[in-house]
């Protein structure tokens, strides 16, 4: 191989390297700003009433959700933070308590409300960005259905 094709092929490799490592960076940029924006989420508002919340945005986090609890204080729940918004499925595998799963959109409109047993089956969900976990009967004495429209409450 003549040194300057050995020279271009070198080139090559470097600057595909470069672009890799660019774009893994780039990759892990985005996550640790996104995971930073959820974490500074503290509550979810509706127009009657707010719930205090943890927040689950890892793959680790969604996937315990609130298996094991045995309650949960009033007005407290676990919102499940997405980049995009789609249809989700949630495992009520594990869960002690009975919830109500309410699905938000991007904008904050509830795509969905649903009651479930604990230990039921899976649970497709409304397109969403958001789903919050509260204890059952909370969506219904609070008056959360399709269309009412949350805001993200965030902290400091």
């Amino acid at each position: 191989m003549s040194p300057r094709r050995w020279l271009d092929r070198a080139v090559y490799v470097l600057l595909t390297a470069v672009a890799v490592t660019g774009a893994l960076a780039g990759l892990v940029v985005r996550d640790y700003l996104f995971e930073r924006s959820a974490r500074r989420i503290t509550g979810v508002s509706f127009p009657g009433g707010q719930v205090e919340v943890d927040v689950a945005v890892t793959d680790a986090e969604r996937r315990a959700g609130l298996a094991g609890r045995t309650g949960l204080p009033p007005d407290t729940g676990l919102l499940f933070v997405y980049r995009d918004t789609a249809p989700r499925l949630f495992t009520m595998e594990g869960m002690l308590i009975d919830l109500d799963i309410i699905s938000l959109a991007e904008d904050g409109a509830v795509t969905g409300v649903q009651t479930r047993a604990a230990g039921g089956p899976p649970l497709p969900t409304a397109p969403a960005r958001y789903v919050l976990e509260v204890a059952s009967g909370w969506a219904a004495s609070h008056g959360v259905t399709v269309g009412t429209k949350a805001r993200i409450v965030r902290g400091g």
